[in-house]
């Protein structure tokens, strides 16, 4: 009987251990990515200054944290689906919503950067960017560009 009672507390113990290790509930938690950027002025830019291994623009988006001109925001022309390394184009995304950096898979390298400008008619303001890692659900960091200028794109 206590032979009995002792495998079934074994294999209890083993279920337990199965399921935190494997995270067969789906919990588990993803730490932010160490992604860091430097502001560049002049163009409107934020390029990369660290790079943690494995990390691909897919993985992030940016977002509007607040903005003192007029007029819409924009990121990368897009240009395959990717909107880094690109010029600031309306054919970029608007950052009137949240923009994923790349549709697929794509390495970040030290020195790409991400552009931005304003559409033609607005007026030139202080924008303040957010990078959000979306496997983390979290802000990795924000940027204060301090003019974003109305060139028209």
């Amino acid at each position: 009987m206590s032979t009995i009672i002792m495998i079934a507390i074994t294999v209890v113990l083993a279920a337990v251990a199965f399921v935190l290790i494997a995270d067969v509930g789906g919990k588990a938690t993803h730490a932010p990515t160490a992604l860091g950027f430097r502001v560049k002025d002049e163009p409107d830019r934020l390029e990369v200054s660290s790079v943690p291994p494995r990390s691909d623009w897919s993985q992030f988006s940016v977002r509007l944290e607040s903005d003192t001109g007029t007029g819409a925001v924009y990121v990368g022309n897009g240009a395959g689906g990717s909107y880094h390394d690109q010029p600031a184009a309306t054919t970029g995304g608007n950052l009137a919503s949240s923009v994923q950096l790349a549709v697929a898979r794509d390495a970040i390298l030290g020195g790409q950067f991400l552009e931005f400008c304003r559409a033609a008619g607005g007026t030139d303001g202080r924008v303040v960017l957010q990078v959000f890692d979306l496997a983390a659900s979290a802000v990795i960091g924000r940027y204060d560009l301090e003019s974003v200028h109305s060139n028209g794109c």
